[in-house]
């Protein structure tokens, strides 16, 4: 047996034994009692995403894929009007069923192993970390960067504790990012970055990368925009002291505008010993232009000192009042104007590497 690569039949290990899982009537009856409680959801109110945490839980607790959908049915037809469409349910279960992490039927066969006691204690965490699914369903968290994202206002909790504490403060229960991630009751992401062009969640090398880019408002086309556009080019004109400079901070503005994303490797520095001419306007108005979310402000503090977070997912970064003639601080505001990408550093938050999108408009009222 050595000369034919074989082993003997009694040298062959045992194949290992799975033991068949499959959900009683009480446990479908129990899920269907338990969704029928939560809150009835509109069409575009998160219905789509109810169904595949039905289709999550079903496969926890070892329905097939065939009953799942059916309870899914049945759900839908008691708490949405209209009933969601067939394909949709069906689509949301086999989703559920492919991304599901754990073994199929891994609560059910866990609580076969457990007394009566320990039984209710079991489904009573279940029920607890639905309710911080459901509290959590408009978020992501972000294993590289250890945050917590809500996708809609891109607010963010950046440590444990301020995760856990805001879960159990909006639940007041025990419930921890531990036991949600365990039970795959959130979406996540491997690292974050800021990528206009990208959609929101893409992959880059084997990576899931959620993307913190929001566009802003779509500019407007009634009859007052010919108007605007003659008072911004008369306020350039205003502070310009050539019809060079004009063209440049015109052409400057354009490329931000039309080009999210893209980095100019210089930067303009408006200087007037004069207050009150008008320089914040242009940062009010890159506001409207590119989105208030989209533009960070400093000060020179902020660009000598070691903290970066006034930088990261931004489009444009606004400097006023602009002071110093220190060689290192000069180099420094050379690299975060050229460099494509930026390590990100905040005060009790962790470090991370993001593309580096925002370019820079400086102000100062000194001369020198």
């Amino acid at each position: 047996w050595l000369e034919s690569g074989k082993l003997p039949e009694q040298a062959l290990p045992a194949a290992p034994t799975t033991p068949a899982v499959k959900a009683s009537e009480n446990t479908i009856a129990y899920l269907h009692a338990l969704y029928t409680k939560k809150p009835v959801r509109a069409a575009g109110d998160g219905r789509s995403r109810e169904l595949f945490f039905i289709g999550l839980d079903a496969h926890a607790w070892g329905i097939d894929e065939a009953d799942a959908v059916k309870l899914a049915t049945r759900i839908s037809v008691e708490k949405h009007e209209p009933p969601e469409k067939a394909d949709v349910i069906a689509h949301q279960i086999k989703s559920a069923f492919k991304y599901r992490r754990g073994d199929f039927g891994s609560l059910l066969t866990e609580a076969a192993t457990k007394t009566e006691k320990q039984q209710v204690a079991a489904r009573l965490k279940f029920e607890r970390i639905g309710r911080a699914r459901d509290l959590l369903a408009g978020y992501i968290y972000v294993h590289g960067a250890e945050r917590l994202v809500n996708r809609d206002t891109r607010f963010e909790l950046t440590t444990l504790q301020q995760i856990n504490n805001y879960i159990l403060s909006s639940l007041g229960e025990p419930v921890t990012l531990a036991d949600v991630l365990q039970n795959s009751a959130i979406e996540t992401a491997d690292a974050v970055d800021f990528a206009p062009g990208e959609p929101e969640l893409f992959d880059r090398v084997g990576q899931k990368i959620f993307n913190k880019f929001q566009a802003g408002d779509a500019p407007a086309t009634d009859g007052k925009a010919k108007a605007a556009v003659k008072v911004f080019r008369e306020h350039i004109a205003y502070l310009s002291t050539s019809e060079n400079e004009e063209k440049t901070l015109l052409e400057f503005f354009a490329f931000i505008a039309q080009r999210p994303g893209e980095k100019l490797t210089w930067a303009p520095l408006i200087i007037s010993k004069n207050t009150g001419i008008g320089k914040s306007a242009l940062s009010e108005l890159a506001a409207q232009l590119l989105g208030a979310h989209n533009v960070g402000y400093a000060e020179s503090d902020d660009l000598t000192g070691q903290h970066t977070d006034y930088i990261a997912e931004k489009l444009l970064v606004v400097a006023h009042e602009v002071e110093t003639g220190d060689k290192n601080v000069m180099r420094r505001l050379k690299s975060l104007i050229t460099e494509p990408r930026v390590r990100v550093i905040a005060k009790y938050a962790r470090t991370y590497e993001t593309r580096n999108c925002a370019n820079f408009l400086f102000f100062s009222n000194r001369l020198d």
